[in-house]
């Protein structure tokens, strides 16, 4: 009966091809989110790049020209900034090879039957038998044999009294580095510490440092030797799971058949025996003071022979006399959840790593390691750059009110100014200008006064600003400008009388008439006399009513233009600066996004 072999190692069989399908999601996942970094910064880039071109439609001659040169100032840095971040990640690798599986570090003298093992957990007799196990389920992988920087393949592993047959020298057998991966268990075959070139050491205890468990053989024969101490004490510096296997617990019967011949078969070693082995190996391990080596697991005695036999013989009775079957339930124990997402955390603690670095920054190393600004720096420049603009435009708005109340105080003189000189001309009667000319000098003055206060007020500002300050216009003053002489109309009340003759009234003025006597009636009262009397010219009333109309419309026109004028330079370049802070945050968030909890 087999149906043993096959639950053992099917189980097995499961959980590596588990192990392989957890870790392999977790590599896609890894290459997911580095995918998304590389993504979100060229988007980052690319956003910006777009705002920098939008630049090259801001108006204003030469002053646009300069918005467009700041902006594109602000994308040499960012790209420069992608380029170093692209620099450094090739430096780093996410997964390396000691993640992409369970390490299972084998290490023993020569002969101690690291290779039998070996072979026999890789399948090839398994697969070959009757027995339907899941191993049928797999490709039988090839061995890499690695020395001193080469790498061939082989399809066995090969022991050193089987060198020859190989066609690997027996001096070669003893020092390089033998493995195969099993679906998620990767099998390091590696020679005792007497024995491995300079060159390979470098190797073996990287594997060794990055082993999920270290085997260590030993042939029963010949356990607790000195080498084995001294091994085992290297082992034990290293503070790694360690399962001391005790090799060839079998031995050789001899039996008659029915015939009388003599037939040799394996059996296990006498119970007895065996537990002399393991007790011996304790007293070495106590004895020189290495006792935590077994704390990972106690000894373990095994028969690599017998489970072959068990194998060809489809023997569940005979599997389980040689121990492979508690060897198997060991392997599995390492590949648990727990273990599998230690192999996990250390890659996605790496992806953590490189985003947090991307954020902040990071200083530059020796060797090829070069150091970058992060984004936070790239955002903070933006920032700063924002409240400088924002400095500015306020220090603008104050000057603007600076300049209407500078041009307000000329305004009161030079109108004045002229209106009296055309006044005078006229009075003296030598004007030879028009109403017109009198407006034009005005207007034209008052244009000249407000680009000499701009030229002394805002170029302090804002550099390269005499394009726009040359295109300020005033508008016009359109009030009365036509000088006249002035008269004001005297008037006075004058006494005045009058008689007028009237008809006679009464009998007695009646006869009275008749003989020839006239009657009168007699008026009197007052009466208003005017006279115009010239009084001057109009030319105060055309002074206050244009110094009304400069105060109240052209000077608040004015100072709003020229708000308007550092804002016109100002808001393109805050514009595009908001919008790359705002893309610069969306990173963030996005960077922070990929991160793995």
């Amino acid at each position: 009966m087999s149906a043993y072999i096959q639950k053992t190692l099917d189980s097995f069989i499961e959980s590596i091809l588990t192990t392989q399908q957890k870790l392999e999601r977790s590599k896609g996942e890894i290459d997911r989110k580095s995918s998304q970094i590389t993504t979100i910064i060229d988007d980052l880039y690319s956003k910006v790049q777009n705002y920098t071109n939008e630049t090259k439609n801001v108006g204003g001659g030469e002053l646009g020209a300069q918005v467009h040169t700041e902006v594109q100032r602000q994308l040499d840095i960012l790209q420069q900034w992608k380029e170093q971040i692209a620099i450094y990640r090739k430096g780093v690798t996410f997964i390396s090879k000691f993640e992409e599986s369970c390490i299972v570090v084998v290490y023993g003298k020569v002969k101690a039957g690291k290779s039998t093992l070996g072979n026999f957990i890789r399948g090839k007799q398994i697969v070959s038998s009757k027995i339907a196990t899941g191993y049928k389920k797999l490709t039988l992988p090839k061995i890499e044999v690695y020395d001193q920087g080469k790498l061939v393949t082989t399809d066995e592993l090969h022991e050193i009294d089987e060198a020859d047959e190989f066609g690997v020298k027996s001096t070669e057998a003893t020092r390089v580095i033998q493995s195969f991966t099993l679906g998620g268990l990767s099998w390091i075959d590696t020679p005792g510490i007497g024995s491995i070139t300079t060159e390979n050491e470098k190797l073996a205890q990287e594997y060794v440092q990055n082993a999920d468990l270290v085997l260590y053989l030993t042939n029963s024969d010949a356990a607790g030797a000195q080498q084995d101490v001294q091994e085992l004490q290297y082992l034990q510096a290293r503070n790694k799971p360690i399962c001391i296997i005790a090799t060839r617990c079998d031995q050789i019967e001899e039996d008659e058949d029915a015939s009388g011949n003599i037939i040799k078969q394996t059996v296990p070693k006498p119970e007895k025996d065996i537990k002399d082995v393991e007790g011996w190996i304790t007293q070495q391990i106590k004895t020189f003071n290495i006792s935590d080596v077994l704390n990972t697991s106690p000894i373990l005695s095994i028969s690599v022979k017998l489970a072959k036999d068990a194998i060809d013989k489809a023997d569940d009775d005979l599997f389980r006399a040689s121990k492979l079957d508690k060897f198997y339930d060991k392997l599995t124990q390492i590949m648990v959840d727990d273990a599998i997402d230690y192999k996990k955390r250390n890659p996605q603690a790496k992806v953590n790593s490189l985003i947090d670095d991307i954020l902040q920054g990071r200083d530059a190393t020796e060797g090829t390691r070069q150091g970058f600004s992060g984004l936070h720096a790239l955002q903070k420049t933006y920032e700063d750059f924002l409240r400088a603009l924002a400095q500015k435009d306020k220090e603008c708005q104050q000057i603007a009110a600076k300049s209407a109340q500078s041009l307000r105080t000329t305004g009161k003189r030079i109108i004045p100014e002229i209106v009296d000189k055309y006044n005078a001309a006229h009075t003296s009667g030598t004007n030879t200008g028009t109403n017109q000319s009198l407006e034009l000098e005005i207007n034209e003055r008052l244009t000249q006064a407000s680009k000499k206060i701009l030229q002394d007020e805002i170029t302090k500002l804002i550099t390269d600003f005499q394009t726009e300050v040359d295109a300020i216009e005033l508008s016009h003053l359109r009030g009365n400008t036509k000088i006249e002489n002035k008269y004001e109309t005297v008037t006075w009340q004058e006494r005045y009388y009058s008689s007028t003759r009237r008809s006679p009234e009464g009998l007695w003025e009646g006869v009275c008439s008749v003989f020839g006597k006239k009657y009168y009636s007699t008026e009197s009262g007052t009466k208003t006399r005017s006279k115009q009397i010239e009084v001057g010219t109009n030319a105060l009333e055309i002074a206050n009513a244009l110094l009304e109309e400069f105060i109240t419309q052209v000077v608040p026109n004015f100072e709003n233009t020229t708000k308007l004028l550092g804002q016109n330079y100002f808001i393109p370049l805050k514009q595009s600066l908001e919008k790359m802070l705002e893309v610069a945050k969306q990173a963030e968030t996005s960077l922070h996004q990929c991160k793995f909890n």
